[in-house]
């Protein structure tokens, strides 16, 4: 009797502890859901993509925010003109009132379209619902900031232009000569995409698709690329290279003739 009360026991420590992690990781869970500031992003009519990200350290309006998203998102896309997303910062006085609503959304006056921003936010936030209680004042705020983006090859720039000459260049052709000197008639193709950062290195290099039945010809590439130097630029460059041989000279198809006897 007394060894089954130890194992008894035993087992139900060994289940509380699982319950007891399992509650902490979904406390912790929800404790991060509710302070990450990210709000969504903005596709713009111009091409670029704007992250929004809203912080204060109120937990309740934190949550309520991100119930807006889409109506921030729409408010930022209406008021700014094609073309001029830029970084922007909106900082908000708000008073919630006794009955669970905002009393007061004020805001730092600035341009006209940082109003108008503002102001379209501002109504939306007023349709929120909130615990009733004490009245209370907080600080939100919002943060507009454009992604970086892939830079476009300029033909006029000394480091695009080389860029855009790579598959021709001799010393890559190099490397398919070799190879359809031992194996006559071989061609395919294959891409490469890579990174060359600011001082004009290749880094980070991926064969993305080959159709060589031998990867040596890759390969090959790859490793004369590593060794490549470009004129340094601004900001990196996240480069797509498509490689393609094809044999001047194929093997002529031996013919046959069938002879009935």
């Amino acid at each position: 009797m007394k060894l089954k009360l130890i194992l008894f026991f035993a087992a139900a420590s060994f289940f509380f502890s699982i319950f007891s992690c399992a509650s902490s990781e979904a406390k912790a869970e929800k404790a991060k859901s509710e302070s990450d500031p990210e709000i969504g992003e903005a596709s713009m009519k111009g091409g670029e993509r704007v992250a929004i990200r809203g912080y204060t350290a109120d937990k309740e309006m934190n949550k309520k925010m991100k119930q807006l998203d889409l109506e921030i998102i729409d408010c930022y896309k209406q008021f700014t003109p094609i073309g001029n997303a830029s970084e922007m910062t909106i900082k908000y006085n708000i008073i919630i009132d006794e009955s669970g609503f905002i009393e007061k959304a004020s805001y730092k006056r600035g341009a006209s379209s940082f109003n108008k921003i503002a102001e379209c936010i501002a109504n939306d936030m007023k349709e929120l619902p909130f615990r009733p209680g004490e009245l209370r004042e907080l600080d939100y705020r919002l943060v507009f900031k454009p992604l970086k983006q892939k830079k476009k090859v300029d033909p006029d720039d000394k480091r695009s232009r080389m860029i855009l000459s790579l598959s021709e260049m001799k010393k890559f052709r190099t490397c398919y000569e070799e190879a359809a000197a031992v194996t006559p008639g071989i061609g395919g193709n294959f891409t490469i995409k890579f990174i060359v950062t600011e001082e004009g290195k290749a880094e980070d290099m991926k064969i993305t698709g080959n159709t060589f039945p031998d990867p040596k010809v890759p390969l090959c590439v790859v490793k004369k690329l590593s060794e490549t130097i470009f004129p340094e630029g601004e900001s990196e460059d996240v480069v797509e290279v498509n490689f393609k041989y094809v044999s001047a000279n194929p093997p002529k198809m031996r013919k046959s003739m069938d002879i009935d006897m």
